[in-house]
This record gives structure tokens, C-alpha cells and sequence, in this order.
């Protein structure tokens, strides 16, 4: 058998550790954030606690990482009627 006639399958590894980390954001950290990328303060945002991880977050809450805006450039709308229309369709932005 040739080089040329084998194949490799790829699996890339399921991502299964989010339980494993955990936020160092204060509450202050978390309000100059909101402040910094234009996040309304009336749609409450919270800063984790150690035991309380990204993947233990309930359904009217969405989570996202510091560094999805501060890398990204991305800039989300978080407009009250957007998010009242992700949360009817279950869509998660991510």
C-alpha cells in the first residue's frame, strides 16, 4: 500500500472542560466592561463567582467571555427587543 492510498480520519477533541474554569471578574470589572462596549447596565450584567461556571448559566442569561470583546472587535447589539426575540426563537449567540 502506497502513501497515496492511505487515509486519516481527523477527530478534532470535543471541547468538555468549561467546568473547569472560572471567572476573576468583580462586579466593578464587570460594570466598567458594560460600560467600555456600550452594554446597557438595565440588562443587569453580573460577574460569575468562582462556582458558578459558564456552562451552569440558566436560560435567561447569556454568557460571554471577556476576551470575545476585547480580541474580537465584534461588537454585539444588546438591544432589549434582541434579545427578547433570541430568547422566544432559542437562538444563542456564540
Amino acid at each position: 500500500m502506497s502513501e497515496e492510498d492511505q487515509t486519516v480520519e481527523v477527530v478534532p477533541p470535543v471541547k468538555s472542560d468549561m467546568h473547569s474554569y472560572s471567572s476573576t471578574m468583580t462586579a466593578k470589572d464587570v460594570k466598567a466592561l458594560a460600560l467600555k462596549h456600550n452594554i446597557p447596565l438595565d440588562l443587569h450584567p453580573v460577574a460569575l463567582t468562582a462556582e458558578w461556571t459558564m456552562d451552569k448559566l440558566t436560560d435567561d442569561f447569556i454568557g460571554h467571555y471577556e476576551q470575545y470583546f476585547e480580541f474580537s472587535g465584534v461588537r454585539v447589539p444588546f438591544l432589549t427587543l434582541l434579545l427578547a426575540v433570541l430568547d422566544h426563537f432559542r437562538v444563542h449567540i456564540s
